[in-house]
């Protein structure tokens, strides 16, 4: 593909302005796979960056139209950008309304299958520019996916990762396997962290793991785990409600 940009910067005595636009057209990512597997083209239909800059405000917005629906879109101010305590307005919105197209994709790289569900991204920022919080977030919603190794298929998959005013993050989903089912509930907090820490209860019932001619096994995981000052933490239990493993005849030797 190929670019353009157009960046205009000036400065009049004390005062500096500036302008960027940037674009792309005819654009691709492409995948070259190793030996002979086909190539992986992912077409960019659409993108743009536009941002101003004054001593008072900041302005920017942008958007991403590429291949698989994938679409995502910003814009916002930031007041006072080169002050001391910069605010900003901003939103970020978009998503995949249907990851079955990837579904190819994914399989080059990991042993799934039948791969479903849609993304929506609709998050704000506010306050401090150096430290925003955060409202809305990114949710997976109506997900599945086939596991052949185990011969399992999980489905209603649900995750939303929701943005709270403290700078910290609900996380909340679940997902069904077989008869059974498990659910994630917690927090996540990321401000002054290089890492974010987290604290997540992992609870279900008869979870299926394994269902195949040679065994199955369901579980019952009931788990926290936490990360917080540089540590990382598991406790509780994991049941095993059932696991039957059918061994394969063992010839006599002679």
């Amino acid at each position: 593909g190929s670019a353009d940009v157009d960046i205009d910067f000036r400065q009049q005595e004390s005062k500096v302005t500036g302008r960027l636009q940037a674009g792309l057209q005819d654009a691709a990512f492409i995948y070259r796979a190793a030996g002979d597997g086909d190539d992986i083209s992912v077409p960019v239909n659409e993108f743009f960056l536009e941002a101003s800059v004054t001593e008072e405000m900041l302005s920017y917005s942008g958007r991403l139209a590429a291949g698989f629906g994938l679409s995502l879109a910003a814009g916002g101010v930031v007041s006072d950008p080169l002050g001391a305590e910069p605010v900003i307005r901003g939103t970020v919105s978009g998503g995949i309304p249907d990851l079955a197209p990837i579904s190819p994709v994914i399989e080059r790289f990991m042993d799934i299958g039948d791969l479903a569900g849609r993304i929506e991204l609709r998050a704000g920022l506010s306050g401090n520019a150096r430290r925003p919080d955060n409202s809305g977030g990114l949710e997976l919603k109506d997900g599945a996916l086939s596991l052949p190794v185990a011969g399992v298929r999980v489905d209603r998959i649900a995750l939303a990762i929701i943005g709270r005013e403290d700078g910290a993050a609900v996380i909340k989903g679940g997902a069904h396997s077989g008869k059974g089912h498990v659910g994630v509930d917690g927090t996540a907090r990321w401000r002054d962290e290089l890492l974010p820490e987290v604290d997540l209860a992992i609870r279900g019932r008869v979870f299926e793991l394994i269902n195949l001619p040679d065994g199955l096994v369901q579980v019952s995981p009931n788990l926290r785990v936490v990360r917080r000052e540089r540590q990382f933490a598991v406790s509780g239990e994991v049941l095993v409600p059932r696991a039957d493993i059918r061994l394969k005849k063992i010839a006599e030797s002679p």
